[in-house]
């Protein structure tokens, strides 16, 4: 195992957080221009027609669900400046930061990590760690890095391959 702890940060990305609130912003701003100056109905793909108080009704629920993910990416900003959210590799186990339905940092043993496997789904790279208590997700877009999120796998793969090993093996 290792001999001292091992530190990654683990925040979204500030480009990611400030494109998307910037992208969302966006289309706020301009569903809101359509829906205040609405004057004609929709129809959707020749299924769904809306005459115009139905369209000028949906524009003002999108123009919502614009806002709701502005007011999502200024939640993640405020997070990242406020919390510094880190993984931890010890010298007997990982620390996973708190997650948005926990307020707690989850330790795992090395010795109760059962697997380690990777998934690509969308483009993102997912890290899960099957432990005895559940599974954890370790996401790579969270590294400041791809060699940073390379460097963690490694580390965890090893410092689980040391845990496995008997006592007297282990150097």
């Amino acid at each position: 195992m290792q001999d001292a702890e091992r530190e990654y940060d683990y925040n979204p990305r500030w480009t990611v957080i400030v494109l998307s609130g910037g992208f969302f912003a966006g289309c706020a701003v301009i569903l809101a221009f359509k829906a205040a100056n609405n004057q004609r109905g929709l129809t959707w793909g020749g299924i769904i027609e809306l005459g115009p108080a139905g369209a000028t009704a949906f524009y003002w629920v999108i123009t919502a669900c614009c806002c709701g993910f502005v007011v999502l990416a200024m939640f993640l900003a405020a997070q990242r400046l406020l919390l510094r959210k880190t993984l931890r590799l010890g010298t007997t186990g990982v620390t996973i930061p708190p997650n948005l339905w926990s307020s707690a940092e989850t330790e795992i043993a090395y010795q109760d990590i059962q697997s380690l496997s990777t998934n690509t789904i969308n483009g993102q790279e997912l890290l899960y760690v099957t432990h005895r208590s559940g599974r954890a997700t370790i996401a790579a877009s969270m590294f400041v890095s791809k060699r940073a999120y390379r460097d963690f796998s490694e580390a965890l793969a090893a410092s689980v391959e040391q845990a496995r090993r008997p006592p007297s093996d282990r150097g």
